[in-house]
């Protein structure tokens, strides 16, 4: 899902189809491992127009800690 509005979401896959079916849907975890040049900070962008992706496989790699709970989380994840 892909939030439009406040309060407002839309659906950005094919839907309730088996997977088999569906597209490809990439999420993408800015800082993860994000290689830019200063010129486009400088721009006020973060990226340039040549961008790759790169799969991980690791399970916490998206791990966000943004309160007590998650911070707690991690503290036992380390």
């Amino acid at each position: 899902m892909k939030e439009e509005s406040e309060g407002k979401f839309i659906q950005i896959d094919s839907g309730d189809v088996p997977r088999q079916y569906k597209e490809s849907t990439l999420v993408g975890i800015h800082g993860l491992g994000c290689i830019t040049h200063p010129e486009f900070i400088r721009g006020g962008r973060i990226l340039g127009d040549n961008i790759g992706l790169y799969q991980t496989d690791y399970p916490i790699a998206g791990f966000e800690v943004r309160d007590d709970i998650s911070a707690n989380i991690a503290g036992k994840l380390l």
